[in-house]
């Protein structure tokens, strides 16, 4: 059967998710920021319509009945666990190296997530340049390599092949590569030197640098890590061989990065997989008025921060007990409970003991409050904001309370 394009030139988003209300939602936004959206609820009518259309992303959901997330990935995927497809995880789990150890995706975000962050990562996603990038330096005459760039290039990998280190440096020069494969026989140099070479230059140092041998000696391989390859592959049999090293250095780097980063883009959302960006700092905002739940989502969103929003007391322990929130904003008066009942609660569980909160009251008047704090009181170690807030007043707070996003 022959897969059908839309007509139109609009981008295609198959959306596979079993919560209706959730699916409607994100529906609504794709296609009022001009997608095509298509829903199904879950994996196996997913397939049936990848019989018919070529989608540009799939959201995707790992708990859903009858094929879970998992078991749908493997199927649009080859022998080397990558999909066909671009595809965007949305779930509730958080133990990521577990879950996608042997998946590869091209964005992950969990539950429940800002729409806005969501948008901004299907943006990246369908008009950024996603496909990683291998630069092969090796003869480019070689039969091997032009079979290995073959099969990545059907992964979705865009491959390079380079002779020698100017060319090398030329072409990054060109396009930053994600990858750096080399053949350890080299003609300009051996190939310990080259690889020290590569990982003493200012360009290509913290590129990840897979070394590889046809010829199989076994010395190859110390010499290579020695010199500061960060893999080595003997006797590579197809790109099967390649990809895994791929994937296990993506999963180093994605770790490393997610204990030790430091600096925010507020473009990038805070939990994309394989990336290698730094968290982003969360806020949960718990207001019964709609007004207040989208104002302070959209300017907190724009300003850099993650923004989760609930509307009554009992959501709000939930969410921060699953999410562990940086700082939440509590509204004092709401139904079934307040703001003062859930914020003793919240102090007084282990998991959110800690966390800041700044609570949001009309029961003030502005006179009332001094620096954030109620004039006259003692012992108070949260912030008050007094409705109606200005923003200005907000972003203080916040920052006084977590800093920077």
């Amino acid at each position: 059967m022959h897969k059908q394009k839309p007509e139109n030139d609009k981008k295609t988003i198959l959306l596979i998710d079993d919560e209706a209300d959730l699916i409607d939602l994100v529906k609504f936004q794709l296609i009022a920021k001009g997608y095509n959206a298509i829903v199904t609820r879950n994996g196996i009518e997913a397939l049936k319509l990848l019989e018919r259309i070529v989608p540009d992303l799939i959201i995707l959901d790992m708990n859903m009945p009858g094929m879970g997330g998992v078991e749908f990935y493997n199927k649009i995927s080859s022998g080397n666990k990558r999909s066909k497809y671009p595809v965007l995880v949305v779930t509730a789990r958080t133990n990521l190296e577990e879950t996608f150890k042997d998946v590869e995706i091209d964005g992950f975000m969990t539950k429940p997530f800002d729409i806005g962050n969501l948008i901004r990562e299907v943006d990246r996603i369908i008009f950024g340049d996603i496909n990683p990038i291998i630069f092969f330096i090796d003869f480019r005459a070689n039969p091997n390599v032009k079979r290995m760039a073959e099969e990545l290039s059907e992964e979705r990998y865009t491959v390079v092949t380079v002779e020698g280190f100017k060319m090398l440096k030329n072409e990054a020069e060109k396009k930053r590569p994600d990858f750096i494969v080399l053949e350890y026989v080299q003609k300009e140099m051996a190939g310990d030197a080259f690889i020290k070479k590569i990982k003493e230059d200012p360009l290509l140092n913290d590129i990840p640098l897979i070394g590889y041998s046809y010829t199989g000696f076994a010395e190859y391989e110390e010499i290579a890590l020695r010199s500061g390859a960060d893999k080595y592959i003997g006797k590579p049999k197809n790109s099967g061989d390649f990809l895994r090293a791929i994937k296990e250095l993506k999963m180093k780097r994605s770790n490393y990065h997610s204990d030790s980063c430091c600096a925010v883009n507020s473009d990038i959302n805070s939990e994309i997989l394989y990336k290698g960006e730094c968290k982003v700092k969360k806020i949960l905002v718990v207001d019964d008025e709609e007004i207040v739940r989208l104002s302070l989502e959209k300017e907190l969103s724009e300003a850099g921060y993650s923004v989760l929003t609930v509307e009554n007391g009992k959501d709000g322990i939930r969410i921060a007990q699953e999410q562990e929130p940086d700082l939440i904003l509590l509204d004092i008066m709401m139904p079934e409970m307040d703001g003062s009942e859930a914020g003793a609660l919240l102090k007084s569980d282990k998991r959110t003991k800690d966390t800041p909160i700044i609570f949001i009251t009309s029961l003030l008047e502005k006179d009332e409050v001094e620096d954030g704090f109620v004039t006259g009181s003692k012992g108070v170690d949260q912030y008050f904001i007094s409705k109606p807030f200005d923003m200005d007043e907000v972003f203080r707070l916040v920052r006084a309370s977590i800093g920077e996003p």
